[in-house]
């Protein structure tokens, strides 16, 4: 069955918005140049769904498009990711004319005029340009082989990209029995320590020992970076006065310097068995002051759990993640075990406008996977982001 050439001309992109030259990342794969899926459409859904498809994770059913970018560093980037989880021997980038690509489509334009729609961040797809069926040998200009880059430098890549968009926000990570988050804390607080932010960690339910793993807190604390705060020891009976006296240490810590600030809180459902959902909320309400320009304008994260609100009492997660700019959830895989992936990363981001909840309801899902002292977490088409 052929080509349906009305509809793909109705979504291919104009002279006019051609760039002059995209990049392909080739791997060790022969087929990397061609389609694994034939660029069958009959309806208009028909061509929506092959798209979706492609942009799909999760998807295990070929496509007829090749993905290729306008911008070289997102290029460099996926290729140096490919190399850093092992996923391939060689990588190559290729510079294509555009203009001998025959039918090609702009995701980002798709995606804009409402025509597809997509869980991945605009970031993520706003230069990718998908090539019908292959790319011709005469499409490419050059060759560059791409060798790993060293784990300081991608690390330091990882970091930036990730405190960039976790900029002055709440961001709540809730998570479940099957699924723990506590290596997020870690996570974070090792993300934010490497970016040079003075860091306050605050210990409710484990020692700050327990998230030291490939972090050196001794040297941070000398060098007067991180700021421990333990209170795993803090009594029911802990008076008000206890209370302001932690609100103001790290209102205080926020305003000392200039330099960029992160609050990291190990686990505030312990607060709840201790003092009741009322102090809980209000602890995160001052916390998300703190986040304002003129409180100091901290990233404070902080850890919930998404399975111990009893049934006779008011849901006390839910209340949590109103506040939040962001919602990192972790959940099970559905599959069951896997050694690859051991769970999945929901994002969800504070919706604009009004609705009954100021959350998004179609999260983004990321597949995750935890190392010893990091967590890789894989994107669209089998990219992998190590955030170390």
């Amino acid at each position: 069955m052929a080509l349906n050439v009305t509809i793909a001309n109705r979504y291919k992109c104009r002279e006019n918005e051609i760039p002059a030259s995209l990049y392909r990342v080739k791997y060790d794969e022969s087929t990397s140049l061609t389609a694994r899926g034939d660029p069958v459409f009959n309806t208009n859904a028909e061509f929506k769904t092959a798209v979706q498809d492609h942009l799909n994770w999760y998807n295990r059913q070929p496509t007829p498009f090749v993905s290729t970018f306008a911008d070289y560093q997102h290029a460099l980037n996926w290729a140096n990711r490919r190399i850093g989880i092992g996923r391939a021997r060689q990588v190559e980038i290729l510079k294509l004319d555009a203009s001998k690509l025959g039918w090609l489509f702009s995701v980002s334009k798709l995606v804009k005029n409402g025509h597809i729609t997509t869980h991945l961040p605009e970031n993520m797809y706003q230069d990718e340009y998908l090539v019908l069926s292959s790319i011709l040998s005469q499409s490419i200009i050059s060759k560059i082989v791409v060798e790993s880059s060293s784990d300081e430098d991608e690390q330091a890549s990882d970091s930036d990209d990730l405190v960039h968009i976790f900029d002055r926000q709440l961001v709540v990570l809730k998570d479940c029995v099957e699924a723990n988050g506590a290596f997020l804390v870690h996570h974070f607080t090792s993300l934010f320590l490497k970016a040079s932010h003075r860091v306050c960690f605050v210990a409710f339910a484990n020692s700050p020992e327990h998230y030291a793993a490939g972090v050196n807190f001794a040297a941070c604390q000398t060098k007067k970076q991180l700021e421990v705060l333990d209170w795993t020891s803090m009594e029911t009976d802990c008076t008000k006065t206890e209370w302001t006296t932690l609100f103001e240490d790290l209102r205080d810590f926020t305003n000392q310097e200039e330099a960029a600030v992160s609050i990291v809180l190990d686990d505030v459902s312990a607060l709840k068995w201790q003092f009741g959902d009322a102090a809980v909320l209000d602890f995160v309400r001052f916390c998300k002051t703190l986040t304002h320009e003129n409180n100091g304008a901290a990233n404070v994260v902080l850890l919930t759990h998404g399975d111990t609100d009893l049934p006779t009492s008011r849901p006390l997660s839910p209340a949590i993640a109103d506040m939040a700019t962001v919602v990192l959830s972790t959940k099970p895989l559905s599959t069951g075990y896997s050694k690859d992936i051991h769970g999945t990363l929901l994002v969800y981001r504070q919706s604009q406008g009004f609705s009954d909840s100021s959350l998004d309801e179609e999260p983004t899902a990321i597949p995750y996977k935890i190392l010893e002292s990091t967590v890789k977490c894989f994107h669209s088409g089998g990219e992998a982001l190590r955030w170390n």
